[in-house]
């Protein structure tokens, strides 16, 4: 799937610790992902079912210290409140029936001086039932943003964050399609973006 995102150019004047960043979740408001990732009814069969374990084989910092994207406290956050959101999380007081894991496995986001850039970012999942151990879903899903205008360095960042946002909705949607029907040949949605300047 091919979709287009706003992507948010950070006005130089704003201070650093102000500026806004493209979110990791794909259900809040704020992220105005276009592509509706919603809450599963109460008779899907992963309701209030699943644990996510940490990310495996992630970086500390993903990106470098001039071109900070992400790190794994980050990312397991947007991924566990996206299953919250989504009611696919095993809530307190409730035993999951499966268990997620997600290995990082690669981010390619090179910094291009033109004017359109590209990032991709590949990552694993595996969701296996915790009485059997028997695996229920296996991918490992690559996404991607392209982009085009704005600084290079701020459409880096925003690139690479877009990836990582759609490999989340990715694979999120996948699950809640493959639980109830044939699993999508290709669960991946991949951005295309114009830059946007921020607000003040």
């Amino acid at each position: 799937m091919h979709i287009k995102l706003l992507l948010p150019l950070l006005l130089a004047a704003v201070p650093v610790a102000a500026q806004a960043r493209l979110p990791l979740t794909p259900t809040g408001p704020e992220a105005r992902f276009p592509v509706p990732v919603r809450a599963v009814a109460t008779d899907h069969p992963l309701f209030n079912r699943i644990s996510v374990d940490p990310v495996a084989g992630m970086p500390r910092r993903v990106g470098s210290w001039l071109h900070p994207i992400t790190n794994p406290a980050e990312f397991d956050a947007a991924l566990q409140q996206t299953f919250r959101d989504t009611a696919m999380l095993a809530g307190p007081g409730t035993a999951p029936r499966a268990r997620l894991s997600v290995t990082w496995r690669e981010i390619d986001a090179p910094v291009r001086i033109g004017a359109g850039s590209r990032a991709s970012v590949v990552i694993a999942y595996e969701l296996r039932r915790i009485d059997t151990g028997a695996t229920i879903f296996q991918r490992e899903i690559r996404t991607a943003s392209s982009s085009r205008g704005g600084d290079a360095s701020e459409r880096l960042k925003a690139n690479a964050r877009a990836a990582i946002l759609a490999n989340i909705a990715s694979v999120t949607l996948c699950l809640q399609r493959a639980a109830v029907g044939p699993a999508p040949a290709d669960c991946a949605i991949n951005v295309e973006g114009r830059m946007s300047r921020g607000r003040r």
